[in-house]
């Protein structure tokens, strides 16, 4: 942003040229001053922009959060933001968006809010008002056919079960993480789900749960996965205790990585 503004300042015919091109205005970022973020926003025009956030780091300026901008494909949110107007930030419609980073940040949800998503990552919902359900969650997966990466963490999640949803593929998913989270809410997730790497792709997989559900967890939640260790482990898989006490299986390619620990919860990562 440095180069941006000493470019700007070498005459007038070059001011007018970075100005006006949407493409050098691409970041919101706290290390900015306010009046430098606000005329990124006002520059971007129709080109990508990404908004990365948090209270901690800088002044939060509303400013940024409700402007209409059509074309913003990235937005990562945190440290204890209190609910935020998303939903206006693109006049209702954040179909746009790639990656979603939200961490300690409330938003009014609803169906249809996110779709085309590659990267989807929710921790610490901090407004009960605003519940993000099961429904919410899986309506943004149907329609992000091309996820590649999820992570749910520590959030207040209603488990609602909706009348009809198609079983939802992804055939680019390569992580998935569900940290801290209801039992019941992650198995539901995995059982509208059918996920689908190449078995020679990296993935990871990692969830968090109580020791009495961890039998109700792998039999019936974990169906739609069973398939990717049967088939990576069926290669000359091996089991071993490790020092720790955990119960480990690995691939000799570290294709496939099942680690079960008992402390406060177990812990489950794949790769395949």
């Amino acid at each position: 942003m440095r180069t941006l503004y000493a470019i700007r300042l070498i005459a007038k015919r070059w001011q007018e040229i970075v100005d006006g091109t949407p493409a050098f205005w691409k970041f919101v970022m706290p290390t900015l001053p306010p009046h430098v973020n606000e005329a990124a926003i006002s520059r971007s025009a129709s080109g990508p922009l990404a908004i990365m956030y948090g209270n901690k780091n800088g002044p939060v300026v509303s400013g940024y959060l409700d402007k209409p901008a059509a074309h913003l494909r990235k937005i990562v949110l945190g440290q204890g933001i209190s609910c935020i107007p998303v939903l206006d930030l693109l006049g209702g419609n954040a179909t746009n968006h790639r990656p979603v980073d939200l961490s300690d940040v409330s938003i009014p949800w609803k169906t249809g809010l996110f779709a085309r998503l590659k990267v989807l990552k929710l921790r610490f919902d901090l407004d009960p008002k605003h519940k993000l359900t099961t429904t919410h969650l899986l309506d943004a997966l149907w329609a992000s056919p091309g996820l590649e990466h999820l992570g749910i963490d520590f959030l207040r999640v209603t488990i609602d079960y909706p009348a009809s949803l198609p079983v939802i593929t992804y055939p680019h998913l390569r992580y998935i993480d569900f940290d801290y989270c209801n039992d019941e809410f992650a198995g539901a997730i995995l059982h509208q789900s059918e996920h689908c790497p190449a078995p020679t792709s990296p993935c990871t997989c990692h969830q968090s749960a109580s020791r009495t559900n961890l039998p109700i967890f792998l039999n019936e939640y974990f169906g739609p996965l069973q398939y990717l260790f049967r088939t990576i482990y069926s290669r000359n898989g091996s089991s071993e205790i490790t020092p720790g006490g955990a119960f480990e299986r690995r691939s000799p390619a570290d294709l496939l990585r099942v680690h079960i620990s008992w402390w406060y919860c177990h812990t489950l990562h794949f790769l395949g």
